[in-house]
This record gives structure tokens, C-alpha cells and sequence, in this order.
């Protein structure tokens, strides 16, 4: 399975933002956020909006060496787009599957710690149970993802432009894993598509972005 290259999400989650350098944004993010700019909207504004560019400016150098066509563009911003929302879907009925049932509890439970009443036991336990299901499952879910987009992904991608992917990825894993050589091509072009298209919430924005320049 992918995941058991790295062993958990949050290894995932490390390996991704070093590999799109998304540790210096953040920092940069931070000083913005926390010094440089008074808390008014108009300059959170402007900031988010530096923070968006340096990302996509680290994304695209992931993106720019697969050479996308136009109409290549196009289906992937529509591959993506319908994706995200099947994901979205899922998520959201596994989260009402889960909690759903235990919403008038919450309410009763939420009313009464506003007066001070302590939180009971019993319902904290079955809150960890029930998030600990759901964690399960959303984790079922985000792999079978990695594999649909890939395949999508894969649709629209000519052979040459798969394998430069996979290569980009190579690269940047066996820099990061010196120790871990039995990495598949697959497994590694899942990856990149994890990288590029999935994680992030500005993919089909910027790829938008791309067709535009491209006229």
C-alpha cells in the first residue's frame, strides 16, 4: 500500500513540505502574520496573497518540466475539479455517519459546560472512539484517492510526461532517503501526484493560471 513507504500521514505531511518548500513560506508567513503588518483585512489580505504566490511559485517548479499542453490543462483542471468533489462527498457523509447520531448529546453537553458543568467521561471516551473510527476510515479514503487521481492524472499525461514526474520524484526521495532504495516507480508517481495535484488548495487554481498564460 502507499502509504507503507513512509508509515503514517503525518511522515506524509513532513516529506511533503520539504519537498515543495513549503517551511520557508510558512516561516515567512509567520513574520508576516505575527510583526511586519498591522491585523487589519486589507493587509491579512495581502499577505495570504504573498504567501499563495511563494507556493505557487515552488509548485510550478514541480509542474513547469512536464511541459503541459493547453488542452491538457483543461482536463486536468476538469479531472480535478469533479476529484475534489467526490472526495468531499465522502468525507462529509463518513463524518455524519460517525458523529451524526451523537449530535443531540453534543448539544446537551455544550449547554451544560456553559454553565459550568464538567464534560462527563463517558461522552469524552465515545468521542475518542468515534474520532478514532473516523480516522480509520478517512485514511481508507485519502489512499484510494492518491490512486483515482494518479490514474486520472495519468489520462491526461502523455508516457514521457509521466515518467519525468516520476523522475522529478526519485530524485527528491532518494535526496530525502538515502537508506530506502525499493521505491517503485508507481509508488513514486503516486507521490508526485499526491504532491502536485492533491495536497494544497490552490492546484486547479494555479493549473487555471497556467491555461490562461498559455493563450
Amino acid at each position: 500500500m502507499f502509504y507503507s513507504l513512509q508509515g503514517s500521514v503525518g511522515q506524509i505531511a513532513r516529506r511533503l513540505l520539504l519537498y515543495l518548500g513549503v517551511g520557508s513560506v510558512v516561516a515567512i508567513a509567520a513574520l508576516i502574520w505575527n510583526g511586519s503588518v498591522a491585523a487589519d483585512e486589507k493587509s491579512k489580505a495581502e499577505a495570504a496573497a504573498i504567501v499563495a504566490d511563494l507556493d505557487d511559485i515552488e509548485r510550478l517548479r514541480a509542474l513547469n518540466p512536464l511541459k503541459l499542453e493547453p488542452d491538457q490543462l483543461d482536463k486536468l483542471v476538469a479531472a480535478l475539479t469533479k476529484a475534489q468533489t467526490e472526495y468531499d462527498t465522502k468525507i462529509n457523509t463518513l463524518g455524519m455517519s460517525i458523529f451524526g447520531s451523537s449530535a443531540a448529546e453534543a448539544r446537551d453537553v455544550k449547554k451544560q459546560a456553559l454553565v459550568g458543568t464538567p464534560i462527563p467521561k463517558d461522552f469524552d471516551d465515545k468521542v475518542k472512539r468515534l474520532q478514532t473510527e473516523f480516522l480509520k476510515q478517512r485514511d481508507t479514503i485519502n489512499t484510494n484517492n492518491i490512486t483515482h487521481v494518479a490514474d486520472l492524472c495519468k489520462m491526461v499525461l502523455t508516457d514521457k510526461q509521466v515518467a519525468v514526474a516520476t523522475k522529478l520524484e526519485r530524485d527528491q526521495w532518494e535526496k530525502d532517503h538515502p537508506d530506502i532504495k525499493n521505491a517503485t516507480d508507481a509508488q513514486l508517481y503516486n507521490l508526485y501526484c499526491l504532491d502536485v495535484f492533491i495536497s494544497g488548495s490552490r492546484t486547479v487554481a494555479l493549473l487555471k493560471e497556467m491555461r490562461a498564460a498559455a493563450k
